[in-house]
């Protein structure tokens, strides 16, 4: 896509001071209706990124991740019909490679900003349910973000939990899992590994099942009361 240059900005900047301008109504429009369009560019283009940016950072939670999906039903649907438009317009763009023109078409600022504003809600609302889960498990306040979203999205699979285990505690490096007569790991940890690797076996198998927080949770309890008894 071909973008007017800084200079093309100056020069109608100029053109439009110019005495010769201002004093031919018909210049000074076409000149108006040049920077109405330049104007329309800038806001178009600028609004675009940060929607692809921002659809880009929450389409893999709200699509790829099913609990996201069940807690945030309304968001999710919402999001649903961002990522359809959105997909729909990336498509349209390559049909229209004049930015000028592509940037001016109907209703296509309107349909960015559109856009932005359902996104900045599902940013929210996905704020909103994060704050939650740390509340439940406080130490996901020292998990980053993009961590905790990966952590809640997994959160069925302990096996994909537990390489964020040392963000979440002192020093459980991993855990060790029951397996089942096919060779495949069971929810049931029987042990614990420090980074050390150092082993400390459960005096009772511990159960990773339910919402991630709280089996994590239990999990510091079920830890400590290991550590009493080894």
């Amino acid at each position: 896509m071909h973008t007017p240059t800084p200079r093309t900005v100056v020069q109608l900047g100029n053109l439009q001071g110019s005495k010769y301008v201002q004093n031919n109504p018909t210049f000074l429009e076409i000149v108006n209706t040049w920077q109405r369009k330049i104007g329309n560019v800038d806001s178009a283009l600028s609004t675009w990124k940060e929607v692809q940016q921002k659809w880009n950072a929450l389409q893999s939670i709200f699509v790829g991740s099913a609990d996201i999906r069940v807690q945030l039903p309304e968001d999710s649907k919402r999001f649903d019909g961002i990522h359809a438009d959105f997909q729909d317009l990336m498509k349209e763009a390559t049909n229209t490679l004049n930015a000028v023109d592509a940037c001016n078409l109907e209703g296509r600022i309107d349909r960015l900003e559109a856009m932005m504003e359902g996104l900045e809600k599902c940013e929210k609302a996905l704020s909103d349910y994060l704050e939650t889960k740390r509340l439940a498990f406080p130490r996901f306040y020292f998990v980053a973000p993009a961590d905790l979203l990966d952590i809640l999205s997994k959160g069925s699979n302990p096996q994909l939990i537990v390489k964020h285990l040392p963000k979440c505690f002192d020093n459980i490096q991993t855990l060790e899992f029951k397996m089942n007569d096919d060779g495949t790991p069971t929810k049931d940890a029987i042990a614990m590994f420090s980074s050390e690797g150092e082993k400390v076996p459960f005096h009772a198998p511990f159960t990773c099942e339910g919402p991630v927080e709280t089996w994590l949770f239990n999990l510091t309890i079920h830890s400590h009361e290991c550590i009493k008894q080894w």
